[in-house]
């Protein structure tokens, strides 16, 4: 099964594959329905069709769940009542599985090779096409040029290999392959053929064939042409149209003398006709419509009746319901049986290359859905790509074409009462909607349900109370099988797992393509009806997570088009991100018992549409808020009227005397109204990428401060957003005029440097996850007041700056990276950052400290005397609202310089230290204190940390241009033109051997960095964690100067750690055991750096004497970094290979650092693994990530050196390191299935020796599942206790295949700051020298 799909195992690989589908949904049935229950003779409901074919005795089964009724029958309801029949268990489908597996018996070897193309399968040129295809068909059909262009496509293939004509929803693929029918037939007239022209046309579902006779064939080509039409449907299933027939029925003999004619069934028509004895060479042209909804074999039924020369063609939607939803079993979704035949073809295809372009038509535009309803499934599906080209007209009452309405926001509210409650809303929403657009007929509505007992009561409710809505259309996702409305309801009340997963994943709209299915059969309205909350819970338990209900409500919210009571808003407000939801659901015990527990009819709350957005400000007690939020006040008080269609609703007159929402301003409004902080502003703007979610936010807690006193900061907050809003066109200009404007007593400087300067800012407190920036509870923006714009004149950003800040040029930020626009597009890249990582730190450190006067003893010892030369007078800053993760993330992103708005003025101090553990403050140092004593709530500015920008801006400065062009390879001339040899890599002299001995995947790596051109394009080597890249830098810095002793090396790592490695495991050793290479030279920012004991005579700073001599030097080892405190002091022609490591983990303007050392004859080697953190996670904003600096420069050589057309030239340029050394087996085999496509091997070397107490060296323990406290806590003392228990027992049964025992070989890892301070508090007083760190600590 794990083989790839080939001519010879294709039938043996399928059949494998259905035999473990089909145990897995025996397995399934048995879990889900079977059990015990009352079963009941009863009535006969009403029967339709021929009632022989029925059982004389029928009974009911009681107890069963609708849900289960649904699953086990997989049909609707026949009446009131559900009825089944059973006998004991409930038994799987085995016919279906019996007929794919005849599928794939019967299916030809020349059809099959069809299947399976080459390249050489498409080299047929196209035929010339004997009528004229622009003409109208007779019935007026007609097509736009791009189906021309796919009509012509069908028309002229001569190519055995199958056209394939993959299109979205609404694009006309139905209506181009009957336009290709018609083509097919008057060809075959026109030019007087004497062979026949038989057409099969097959579908997935008995309603898309409908769609054909009905729509296109049961009139135009019986009545225009003599051609013979026939429909074949499936068993007990009628149409009101002729010329059709039951498969069972169908009689080939009847029509082998036709020799025009066209046959439209199903798939499972298809097979049943193709065992009556159809010859393979009977149809002519084969059709399949829908061909990505169902599994290979399943689609394979109609091509049981083709041959060699048979015409294939296949359309169908991928990104709708298909095998990847149909599919259960484990292996059989792993290996291939989830994949439709359409797109593995497409996939197939593409592998080949544009030759099979001729064989794929594709277009996007859109002719069913109106523009704006278009524009969701686009962005969430098809990449933005649909155009919408119809003339579908909007609801006259709708201003937006989704409307969602809220059922409720509790979650106490049993099911049964959930249904009837939603069920009453829904149906007057359909009245009031349908009422004001008679234009359309009811038959065009949709009500849609995923829960068969709601579309049983819904139907019920429409006989009893809502009769002007007979001959509206009641159905269940499962029967959504291609229809087209006007107007979609959708009640999404459905049976849930306690865990909140939907309890058939299968029918629920919480499942993405389901979801995509079913608002795409609307064309200009969709009204969602349920609980918010339930949903986005349930969305977060689904696979293949695409987050469409959280699209959908926060679009609804944008367009006032979201109706919910202000008191379940003011619920749902309370849920910031999915967690508080989970939280919210267990905390009120929405548990299976509801799901059955009935409950009496509650009245429905009355719903509002909101019409603005309006903050909850008092003028004496202003509070700092964030979306959603709610405001008081009377309707008559209101600026703008309500919506009429909320006024229109019946069950919204009740609410309006009630206090109202406000959620979003009008446009009219926006301008005018102000917000209570910049974080506000940008809430009107769309999601994106990198701003929290409207249902991700966290309310910012009120400051307890003097009122005049809050009241004068909230002006001059609302004066600083309006003020960014309007100069944000301007800003270059404004800040050309700020450049060396400070005051007196805040001098330019940059004298505070961090003690690792290297290292970038980057959210320490914060986690990505698809997209969107989760906080954590406790944050020190909650505690933020931004300075007046007079504060922000004076304190000019500029003054600590060393480069000029960009303006936004969204056209070379959008252009292709070439050499003539790298520079300016990068540094495009870093300002867009930069301005972004500005406003992270504002909101998420500046805000009111108390102020109070200090001592330098707080300080380490070690750096006391230092301090009290430099520094007059100390004091420490805090408030009740930081924490530890603020505390470093503060130390992390910033200068380690903050802005003290005093009252007497402003004071620039140095950040000294930052205590995180008993007390939490930062220990500031001032140069001059004129005025300066205890002082409450004293705003403070926190500055960026702008001189890591400065050294990324004069990288790309200093960048040489011939190294520019290496690294922009466009053609096989960039690489070396060697062949590698099957000649080993001599072993090294004997007192190294053991320290850069290399394996055999290493040595054919070094080869390529040995045999490659030094002045052509880097050597990449790719490899995953503990590969050995290191050890392999390391021993081609050996090989080389063994081969030239006058070379020079520099060897460059992101991490001080990583070039600490080279010399404590590598050269330091390699020198004590008799080496010689020249001076070896480990190169520093500054003398504070710590060095490892045994080799601190190799550290230098740019200022030691060992820079006085450089001809004595063989290899330097620095940080990308610090390697540009060697420009100007080193020659850029110096260095004869300059070798990277992790050249994966940064951006691209600090990996190109070292190269500005490197002229035309310096080689370059570049090491790392694009799969673990790099600057995907580190770098913000929108613009940034999108336009390519969270890409890695290895990553980006990698993808170009992986293109078509120069994979051949480059392969000598890259090596790919699978052997990994460092971990067992079992702990290797989850990284590698996860991450590295299951390549990894384990090394012999590698540890074998499990830990005693360990079974399987992964372990999970679970430390609390109550909802006592919040789920996102990070003081969670339980978790501490439960860790030091598991450290004691490992500890003490610690194994002697380890050796001595060395607690600084343990680590412990935690998310945040606040919780390793716990951890480090426990485990001080037991094991001191355990490693702790937080997951941004590892290097």
């Amino acid at each position: 099964m794990k083989l790839p799909i080939t001519l010879h195992n294709y039938k043996a690989k399928f059949t494998a594959l259905l035999y473990y589908e089909e145990q897995e949904h025996i397995e399934l049935l048995k879990k889900k329905c079977n059990g015990s229950f009352v079963l009941q003779k009863c009535k006969p409901p009403v029967l339709k069709g021929d009632e022989k074919s029925y059982p004389p005795h029928f009974y009911c089964l009681q107890g069963m769940s609708s849900a289960q009724i649904m699953y086990a029958t997989r049909a609707n309801s026949i009446g009131v009542q559900s009825c089944l029949i059973v006998n004991t268990t409930f038994n799987v489908n085995h016919h279906y599985f019996d007929g794919l597996n005849d599928c794939i018996k019967r299916i030809s070897s020349k059809v099959l090779r069809r299947l399976i193309p080459t390249p050489d399968d498409f080299k047929s040129a196209p035929r010339d096409i004997a009528i004229d295809i622009r003409r109208k068909l007779c019935r007026g059909i007609d097509l736009d040029p791009e189906q021309i262009q796919a009509l012509e496509a069908i028309l002229s293939n001569q190519c055995s290999a199958p056209v394939l004509v993959p299109g979205a929803f609404g694009c006309g693929k139905t209506r181009l392959l009957a336009v290709a029918t018609e083509c097919f037939f008057r060809e075959h007239r026109e030019t007087g053929h004497r062979s026949p022209c038989r057409v099969l046309i097959c579908c997935h579902h008995q309603h898309s064939a409908d769609f054909f006779m009905e729509n296109y064939f049961s009139k135009t080509l019986s009545h225009f042409w003599p051609v013979k039409v026939l429909c074949v449907m499936n068993s007990q299933y009628h149409i009101d149209f002729s010329n059709v027939i039951e498969a069972t029925d169908f009689d080939i003999s009847l029509y082998r003398r036709e020799t025009a004619f066209l046959l439209v069934t199903t798939f499972r028509g298809a097979l049943t006709i193709s065992r009556k004895k159809v010859d393979p060479d009977f149809f002519t042209h084969i059709l399949i419509d829908e061909g990505a909804q169902t599994c290979e074999p399943e689609a394979l039924s109609p091509l049981l009746m083709a041959n060699k020369n048979t015409r294939i063609v296949i359309a169908g939607n991928h990104q709708q319901v298909g095998p990847q939803l149909l599919v259960l079993g484990k292996a059989p979704q792993q290996f291939g049986l989830c994949v439709s035949l359409l797109q593995r073809l497409l996939e197939k295809y593409k592998s080949i290359g544009d030759i099979t372009k001729k064989n794929t038509p594709s277009w996007n535009i859109n002719y069913r859905s109106q523009a704006d309803l278009l524009e969701l499934p686009s962005k969430l599906f098809y990449n933005s790509e649909l155009r919408a080209c119809g003339t579908v007209s909007c609801h006259p009452k709708a201003p937006y074409p989704y409307v969602f309405i809220c059922s409720s926001f509790t979650n106490d509210i049993p099911v049964d009462a959930q249904c009837a409650l939603e069920a009453d809303r829904l149906l007057q929403a359909v009245q009031l909607y349908s009422d004001k657009f008679k234009s359309w007929e009811l038959k065009d509505t949709c009500i849609m349900t995923p829960n068969l007992k709601q579309a049983n009561l819904i139907k019920e409710l429409i006989r009893t109370k809502f009769k002007n809505l007979e001959g509206v259309n009641v159905i269940t996702t499962y029967e959504m099988k291609g229809q087209e409305y006007c107007m979609l309801f959708m009640s999404t009340v459905e049976s849930l797992e306690p865990n909140g997963r939907p309890f058939d994943p299968l029918k629920s709209f919480c499942n993405p393509a389901l979801f995509n299915r079913a608002i795409t059969r609307s064309k200009s309205l969709v009204v969602a009806v349920g609980n918010p909350l339930i949903l986005l819970l349930s969305e977060a338990t689904m696979d293949n997570l695409k987050w469409c209900w959280r699209e959908f409500i926060s679009r609804c919210l944008r367009n006032e088009t979201f109706k919910s009571t202000p008191s379940d808003r003011a619920q749902f407000e309370q849920c910031d991100n999915t967690a508080d939801v989970m939280k919210l659901f267990q905390k009120n015990s929405y548990s299976q018992n509801h799901f059955t527990k009935p409950s009496p009819l509650s009245q429905a709350p009355a719903l509002t549409t909101p019409s603005k957005m309006h903050s909850a400000q008092q003028s004496s007690e202003p509070s700092l808020v964030t979306l959603p939020s709610v405001s008081c006040h009377s309707a008559q008080d209101r600026k703008q009227p309500y919506s009429q269609v909320n006024q229109d609703l019946p069950f919204l007159n009740e609410a309006l005397s009630q206090p109202q929402l406000d959620v979003l301003p009008s446009p009219q409004e926006k301008e005018k109204q102000l917000t209570s902080s910049p974080h506000q502003t940008k809430i009107y703007q769309s999601p994106t990428k990198q701003q929290p979610h409207v249902f991700s936010q966290h309310p910012v807690k009120q400051q307890h401060c003097p009122a005049n006193e809050q009241e004068q900061h909230f002006k001059i907050e609302q004066q600083y957003a309006y003020a960014d809003k309007q100069e944000k066109s301007n800003q270059q200009k404004i800040a050309q005029e700020k450049k060396g404007h400070i005051t007196d007593s805040l001098p330019p400087s940059k004298q505070a440097g961090t003690d690792n300067p290297s290292t970038p800012p980057k959210l320490s407190s914060s986690i990505k996850l698809k997209g969107n920036t989760v906080f954590t509870k406790k944050s020190a923006s909650q505690n933020k007041v931004p300075i007046s714009q007079a504060l922000k004149k004076s304190v000019s950003m500029q003054s600590f700056k060393d480069h000029d800040h960009c303006p936004i040029n969204e056209e070379l930020l959008a252009a292709t990276l070439t050499p003539s626009n790298y520079k300016e597009k990068f540094h495009q890249l870093l300002c867009r950052e930069e301005d972004e990582h500005e406003r992270f730190l504002r909101d998420r450190c500046d805000g009111f400290y108390d102020l109070k006067l200090s001592s330098v003893n707080l300080c380490m010892i070690k750096h006391i005397e230092k301090y009290q030369e430099k520094y007059k007078l100390f004091c420490t800053i805090s408030n009740t609202q930081l924490d530890a993760d603020a505390i470093a993330y503060a130390m992390q992103a910033s200068e380690s310089i903050v802005v003290l708005h005093l009252s007497t003025g402003d004071m620039q101090a140095n950040i000294l230290e930052a205590k995180n553990k008993s007390s939490l403050y930062f220990l500031l140092g001032l140069t001059t204190y004129p005025g300066v004593k205890l002082e409450p709530n004293v705003s403070v500015t926190f500055i960026l940390k702008y001189s890591y920008f400065d050294r990324l801006h004069r990288a790309l400065d200093s960048l040489p241009l011939a190294v520019l062009n290496r690294l922009m390879p466009s053609n096989p001339c960039h690489f070396s033109n060697v062949v590698l040899n099957n000649e080993d890599i001599p072993l090294p002299i004997k007192c190294v051997r053991d320290i850069v001995k290399l394996e055999y995947s290493q040595r054919m790596a070094l080869k390529s960095i040995m045999s490659c051109e030094a002045n052509k394009a880097p050597v990449l080597i790719v490899g995953s964690f503990g590969t050995g890249k290191t050890q392999l830098i390391a021993r081609a810095a050996y090989e080389i100067l063994q081969q030239d002793r006058t070379s020079k090396v520099l060897i460059c790592a992101h991490h001080q750690h990583s070039a600490d490695t080279f010399m404590a495991n590598y050269f330091s050793e390699m020198i004590d055991s008799g080496w010689y290479c020249g001076k070896v030279v480990r190169l520093m920012a500054n003398r504070d750096y710590c060095a490892p004991s045994n080799c601190v005579k190799y550290y230098a700073t740019i200022q030691d004497w060992q820079f006085k001599k450089l001809n004595q030097i063989s290899i330097i080892v620095t940080t990308f970094s610090t390697s540009l405190h060697m420009l100007g002091v080193v020659p850029k022609d110096f260095f004869t290979h300059i070798l990277l490591d992790e050249g994966a983990q940064t951006r691209e303007p600090e990996s190109i650092a070292p190269l500005c050392l490197a002229d035309d004859n310096t080689q370059i080697v570049i090491a790392g693994d694009h799969k673990q953190v790099g600057p995907s996670l580190l770098v913000l904003g929108e613009l940034a990530i999108k336009n390519g600096l969270s890409l890695s420069l290895l990553e980006r050589l990698h993808i170009l050196y992986n293109d078509e057309r120069l994979t051949d030239a480059s392969s000598v340029h890259s090596a790919t390191l699978l052997t990994n050394f460092r971990c067992h087996h079992a702990i290797l085999s989850l990284p590698s299935y996860l991450f590295y496509d299951s390549v990894l091997i384990t090394a012999a070397e590698a540890v074998t020796h499990l830990h005693p107490e360990a079974k399987y060296p992964l372990h999970f323990i679970c430390s609390d599942l109550s909802v006592a406290k919040e789920i996102s806590t990070n003081d969670n003392e339980i978790e501490v206790t439960i860790l030091l228990q598991e450290i004691s027992n490992y500890v003490e049964s610690w194994p002697d295949q380890w050796g001595e025992m060395d607690l600084s070989k343990i680590c412990v890892m935690t998310v945040t700051a606040h919780q390793k301070i716990r951890v480090i508090q426990k485990l001080s007083h037991h094991y001191l020298d355990i490693d702790v760190r937080t997951v941004f600590d590892i290097q």
